[in-house]
Protein backbone atom coordinates (compact mmCIF):
# COMPACT_ATOMS: atom_id res chain seq x y z
CA UNK A 1 0.00 0.00 0.00
CA UNK A 2 3.03 2.59 1.08
CA UNK A 3 4.35 1.60 -2.18
CA UNK A 4 1.37 2.22 -4.89
CA UNK A 5 1.17 5.65 -2.53
CA UNK A 6 4.59 6.23 -3.25
CA UNK A 7 4.82 5.84 -6.93
CA UNK A 8 1.42 7.34 -7.33
CA UNK A 9 2.75 10.66 -5.56
CA UNK A 10 5.96 10.30 -8.36
CA UNK A 11 3.69 10.09 -11.12
CA UNK A 12 1.95 12.82 -9.85
CA UNK A 13 4.68 14.85 -9.31
CA UNK A 14 6.11 14.09 -12.80
CA UNK A 15 3.04 15.45 -14.42
CA UNK A 16 3.29 18.68 -12.40
CA UNK A 17 6.42 19.37 -13.57
CA UNK A 18 5.89 18.72 -17.30
CA UNK A 19 2.38 21.00 -16.65
CA UNK A 20 5.04 23.79 -15.60
CA UNK A 21 7.10 22.93 -18.28
CA UNK A 22 4.30 23.38 -20.68
CA UNK A 23 2.90 26.17 -19.29
CA UNK A 24 6.43 27.98 -19.50
CA UNK A 25 6.47 27.03 -23.19
CA UNK A 26 2.87 28.53 -23.37
CA UNK A 27 4.14 31.65 -21.94
CA UNK A 28 7.49 31.81 -24.19
CA UNK A 29 5.69 30.97 -27.08
CA UNK A 30 2.70 33.74 -26.45
CA UNK A 31 5.62 36.30 -25.40
CA UNK A 32 7.40 35.81 -28.88
CA UNK A 33 3.99 36.93 -30.22
CA UNK A 34 3.46 39.68 -28.36
CA UNK A 35 0.16 37.93 -27.06
CA UNK A 36 -0.77 36.71 -23.59
CA UNK A 37 -2.54 33.24 -23.26
CA UNK A 38 -5.80 35.04 -21.93
CA UNK A 39 -5.70 36.13 -25.47
CA UNK A 40 -4.81 33.19 -27.28
CA UNK A 41 -7.04 30.63 -25.66
CA UNK A 42 -10.62 31.10 -25.30
CA UNK A 43 -12.32 29.55 -28.25
CA UNK A 44 -12.11 31.82 -31.51
CA UNK A 45 -11.48 30.72 -34.94
CA UNK A 46 -9.77 33.42 -36.27
CA UNK A 47 -6.51 32.17 -38.11
CA UNK A 48 -4.19 34.61 -36.38
CA UNK A 49 -5.31 32.99 -33.08
CA UNK A 50 -5.90 29.18 -34.46
CA UNK A 51 -1.69 29.18 -35.84
CA UNK A 52 -0.49 30.65 -32.64
CA UNK A 53 -2.38 27.97 -30.85
CA UNK A 54 -1.10 25.68 -33.12
CA UNK A 55 2.04 26.31 -32.66
CA UNK A 56 1.84 26.39 -29.28
CA UNK A 57 0.51 22.50 -28.63
CA UNK A 58 3.07 21.67 -31.43
CA UNK A 59 6.09 22.98 -29.17
CA UNK A 60 4.17 21.84 -25.85
CA UNK A 61 4.11 18.10 -27.80
CA UNK A 62 8.04 18.22 -28.75
CA UNK A 63 9.51 19.57 -25.11
CA UNK A 64 7.40 17.84 -22.89
CA UNK A 65 6.34 14.15 -21.57
CA UNK A 66 2.56 15.35 -21.84
CA UNK A 67 -0.24 12.99 -23.40
CA UNK A 68 -2.25 14.66 -25.99
CA UNK A 69 -4.97 14.82 -23.64
CA UNK A 70 -2.73 16.50 -21.24
CA UNK A 71 -2.01 18.72 -23.79
CA UNK A 72 -5.27 19.68 -23.96
CA UNK A 73 -6.14 20.04 -20.29
CA UNK A 74 -3.37 22.27 -20.02
CA UNK A 75 -4.87 26.06 -20.93
CA UNK A 76 -8.50 25.16 -18.79
CA UNK A 77 -7.57 28.18 -17.13
CA UNK A 78 -7.51 30.52 -19.70
CA UNK A 79 -10.47 29.46 -21.00
CA UNK A 80 -10.27 26.50 -23.33
CA UNK A 81 -9.76 22.80 -22.70
CA UNK A 82 -8.73 21.29 -25.99
CA UNK A 83 -9.68 17.31 -26.87
CA UNK A 84 -6.68 15.19 -28.16
CA UNK A 85 -7.56 15.47 -31.33
CA UNK A 86 -7.36 18.85 -32.35
CA UNK A 87 -3.69 18.75 -30.35
CA UNK A 88 -2.87 15.96 -32.67
CA UNK A 89 -4.25 18.54 -35.47
CA UNK A 90 -2.59 21.00 -34.52
CA UNK A 91 1.07 18.99 -34.45
CA UNK A 92 0.09 17.39 -38.00
CA UNK A 93 -1.00 20.68 -39.38
CA UNK A 94 2.26 22.88 -38.24
CA UNK A 95 3.99 19.71 -39.34
CA UNK A 96 2.90 20.33 -42.90
CA UNK A 97 3.44 23.97 -42.77
CA UNK A 98 6.46 24.00 -42.13
CA UNK A 99 7.07 21.61 -45.22
CA UNK A 100 5.11 23.66 -47.65
CA UNK A 101 5.78 27.27 -46.27
CA UNK A 102 9.39 28.80 -46.24
CA UNK A 103 8.73 31.44 -44.26
CA UNK A 104 6.40 29.57 -41.70
CA UNK A 105 9.76 27.27 -40.80
CA UNK A 106 11.89 29.94 -40.48
CA UNK A 107 9.54 31.24 -38.31
CA UNK A 108 8.83 28.53 -36.40
CA UNK A 109 12.78 27.48 -35.98
CA UNK A 110 13.14 31.13 -34.77
CA UNK A 111 10.87 30.36 -31.94
CA UNK A 112 12.46 26.86 -31.70
CA UNK A 113 15.72 28.44 -31.20
CA UNK A 114 14.79 31.08 -28.23
CA UNK A 115 12.78 28.23 -26.56
CA UNK A 116 16.17 26.02 -26.78
CA UNK A 117 17.65 28.91 -24.66
CA UNK A 118 14.97 29.61 -22.40
CA UNK A 119 14.19 25.78 -21.26
CA UNK A 120 17.72 25.71 -20.36
CA UNK A 121 17.35 28.42 -18.14
CA UNK A 122 14.26 26.98 -16.56
CA UNK A 123 15.74 23.84 -16.04
CA UNK A 124 18.71 25.88 -14.01
CA UNK A 125 15.90 27.32 -12.27
CA UNK A 126 14.41 24.08 -10.80
CA UNK A 127 17.66 21.55 -10.62
CA UNK A 128 18.88 20.45 -6.92
CA UNK A 129 22.34 20.94 -6.15
CA UNK A 130 23.76 17.65 -7.38
CA UNK A 131 22.12 17.83 -10.84
CA UNK A 132 23.99 21.55 -11.48
CA UNK A 133 27.22 19.43 -12.03
CA UNK A 134 25.86 17.40 -15.01
CA UNK A 135 24.06 20.17 -16.27
CA UNK A 136 27.33 21.68 -16.42
CA UNK A 137 28.98 18.97 -18.07
CA UNK A 138 25.82 18.28 -20.92
CA UNK A 139 26.00 22.45 -21.36
CA UNK A 140 29.51 21.74 -22.21
CA UNK A 141 28.61 19.24 -24.71
CA UNK A 142 26.05 21.35 -26.48
CA UNK A 143 28.67 24.15 -26.61
CA UNK A 144 30.62 21.77 -28.08
CA UNK A 145 27.97 21.18 -30.39
CA UNK A 146 27.31 24.59 -31.24
CA UNK A 147 30.69 25.18 -32.41
CA UNK A 148 30.02 22.36 -35.22
CA UNK A 149 26.08 23.47 -34.88
CA UNK A 150 24.67 20.07 -35.37
CA UNK A 151 21.14 20.91 -34.65
CA UNK A 152 20.11 17.53 -34.13
CA UNK A 153 22.82 16.90 -31.76
CA UNK A 154 22.11 19.96 -29.84
CA UNK A 155 17.74 19.25 -29.67
CA UNK A 156 18.71 15.56 -28.76
CA UNK A 157 21.25 16.83 -25.48
CA UNK A 158 18.43 19.23 -25.04
CA UNK A 159 15.61 16.35 -24.49
CA UNK A 160 18.29 14.52 -22.55
CA UNK A 161 18.74 17.54 -20.23
CA UNK A 162 14.90 17.97 -20.01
Amino acid sequence: LEKERLARDARKAELEKQQNRGLFISNVVADHFKETLYRLFPISRKREFVIKRQIIHYFCRKYTKLSWADIGKLHEGYGAIRSHATIMHSCKTIENLMSSDKKMKKEIEKIDSLLTVKLIVFKRSVLLPEQKDLLEFRMSVIRACRISFNKQILQNELIAIL
